[in-house]
């Protein structure tokens, strides 16, 4: 894996990534690009060379994204399959084109929300071996579980939620282990 991931976006909305989430704060968008997290250039093959990667890869990523944007299903990924996905897009597919220059790359490292992974634990927080049996004296709650959601992302509060109610069963467990 090799990081950063660059999210590449175009200039309709200008230097200031597409991000429409309310909780993520873009302000004093200079410290981004002074710190080396945001690059522009007028053309992709230059935005490639900016953030370190082939450049007729970029363009021809970009070329597939826009055919999926443009049939409205994203064949790779599944971008915009998920309600959650369409929230801040009013229900439409949240993909859009990348066609205006300048070109724009805001690097991102891995995150902790909404995991899709993790242990994979029973009804009681339990951690369970690759054989569905419980491990003695291993529990798990939060984002080191697998998802009580399994692979789709509810909503906000989803993964806070599953880490209170996990670990509560998980101290429930323990304290019983211990009369």
């Amino acid at each position: 894996m090799n990081l950063p991931f660059w999210m590449i976006y175009d200039d309709r909305e200008g230097l200031v990534p597409p991000v429409k989430a309310t909780n993520v704060s873009m302000v004093e968008p200079r410290r981004y690009v002074e710190a080396g997290l945001w690059h522009t250039a007028d053309t992709l093959p230059e935005l490639a060379a900016k953030i370190g990667v082939d450049a007729e890869n970029l363009v021809s990523t970009v070329k597939r994204f826009n055919e999926f944007v443009a049939a409205e299903t994203d064949d790779d990924f599944g971008r915009g399959d998920e309600a959650y996905d369409r929230a801040f897009s009013g229900g439409r597919s949240p993909m859009v084109p990348i066609e205006k220059s300048p070109f724009h790359a805001a690097a991102f490292g891995l995150s902790d929300l909404g995991t899709k992974g993790g242990l994979v634990t029973d009804s009681h927080a339990r951690v369970l071996d690759t054989d569905g049996n419980p491990i003695d004296g291993l529990y798990a709650a939060g984002n080191t579980m697998a998802a009580v959601s399994g692979t789709v992302y509810p909503g906000g509060g989803n993964p806070i939620g599953a880490s209170m109610l996990f670990s509560h069963l998980a101290a429930k467990q323990m304290a019983q282990r211990r009369r």
